[in-house]
Protein backbone atom coordinates (compact mmCIF):
# COMPACT_ATOMS: atom_id res chain seq x y z
CA UNK A 1 0.00 0.00 0.00
CA UNK A 2 1.27 3.65 -0.48
CA UNK A 3 0.86 6.06 2.46
CA UNK A 4 1.38 9.96 1.26
CA UNK A 5 1.86 12.39 3.62
CA UNK A 6 0.54 15.97 4.03
CA UNK A 7 1.14 19.26 5.73
CA UNK A 8 3.39 18.76 8.93
CA UNK A 9 2.72 15.15 9.43
CA UNK A 10 5.03 15.13 5.93
CA UNK A 11 7.22 17.62 7.47
CA UNK A 12 8.11 15.13 10.45
CA UNK A 13 8.28 12.26 7.67
CA UNK A 14 10.50 13.92 5.59
CA UNK A 15 8.95 11.76 2.79
CA UNK A 16 6.07 12.65 0.54
CA UNK A 17 5.05 8.80 1.06
CA UNK A 18 6.01 5.59 1.84
CA UNK A 19 5.15 1.82 0.39
CA UNK A 20 4.26 -0.66 2.75
CA UNK A 21 3.38 -4.10 2.21
CA UNK A 22 -0.11 -5.25 3.81
CA UNK A 23 -0.06 -8.56 4.82
CA UNK A 24 2.25 -7.03 8.22
CA UNK A 25 -0.36 -4.49 8.44
CA UNK A 26 -3.84 -5.27 8.24
CA UNK A 27 -5.81 -2.68 9.51
CA UNK A 28 -5.24 1.33 10.59
CA UNK A 29 -4.16 1.02 14.54
CA UNK A 30 -1.46 -1.09 13.05
CA UNK A 31 -0.42 1.20 10.58
CA UNK A 32 -0.40 4.08 12.97
CA UNK A 33 1.55 1.96 15.34
CA UNK A 34 4.23 1.35 12.44
CA UNK A 35 4.65 5.04 11.78
CA UNK A 36 5.22 5.79 15.21
CA UNK A 37 7.82 3.11 15.33
CA UNK A 38 9.37 4.14 11.93
CA UNK A 39 9.59 8.20 12.41
CA UNK A 40 9.61 8.27 16.41
CA UNK A 41 7.91 10.47 18.96
CA UNK A 42 7.72 13.33 16.75
CA UNK A 43 5.25 11.17 14.56
CA UNK A 44 3.60 9.76 17.51
CA UNK A 45 2.62 13.57 18.71
CA UNK A 46 0.90 13.98 15.38
CA UNK A 47 -1.23 10.77 15.23
CA UNK A 48 -2.37 10.38 18.87
CA UNK A 49 -4.03 12.16 21.28
CA UNK A 50 -2.37 12.11 24.98
CA UNK A 51 -5.20 9.07 25.87
CA UNK A 52 -3.26 6.95 22.91
CA UNK A 53 -6.53 7.49 20.94
CA UNK A 54 -6.38 8.72 17.13
CA UNK A 55 -5.37 12.63 16.77
CA UNK A 56 -8.61 14.79 16.56
CA UNK A 57 -6.07 16.93 14.59
CA UNK A 58 -5.77 14.66 11.88
CA UNK A 59 -7.49 12.86 8.43
CA UNK A 60 -6.66 9.63 7.34
CA UNK A 61 -8.44 8.77 3.74
CA UNK A 62 -8.27 5.45 2.54
CA UNK A 63 -9.37 5.56 -1.46
CA UNK A 64 -10.15 8.85 -0.79
CA UNK A 65 -12.90 8.14 2.19
CA UNK A 66 -12.40 9.10 5.77
CA UNK A 67 -12.05 6.21 8.30
CA UNK A 68 -14.89 7.87 10.36
CA UNK A 69 -17.01 6.60 7.50
CA UNK A 70 -15.67 3.04 7.36
CA UNK A 71 -14.58 0.73 10.58
CA UNK A 72 -12.63 3.94 11.91
CA UNK A 73 -9.01 2.48 13.18
CA UNK A 74 -10.22 -1.36 12.59
CA UNK A 75 -10.39 -0.38 8.67
CA UNK A 76 -8.80 -3.62 6.96
CA UNK A 77 -5.94 -2.95 4.54
CA UNK A 78 -4.71 -4.35 1.42
CA UNK A 79 -1.68 -3.65 -1.19
CA UNK A 80 -3.77 -1.96 -3.51
CA UNK A 81 -4.97 0.86 -1.17
CA UNK A 82 -3.81 4.57 -1.21
CA UNK A 83 -3.90 5.96 1.95
CA UNK A 84 -4.02 9.67 2.62
CA UNK A 85 -2.39 11.69 6.28
CA UNK A 86 -3.66 15.38 6.43
CA UNK A 87 -3.91 17.83 9.05
CA UNK A 88 -7.04 19.15 9.36
CA UNK A 89 -5.81 22.67 8.89
CA UNK A 90 -4.40 21.58 5.49
CA UNK A 91 -6.21 22.84 2.13
CA UNK A 92 -7.89 26.12 2.12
Amino acid sequence: MRVKFYANIRQVARVPFIEIDAKDISNIKLLLRYLYKEFGSEMGDVLYEKDGTISKNINILIDGRSIYDLEYEKTHLKNDMTIVLLSKTAGG
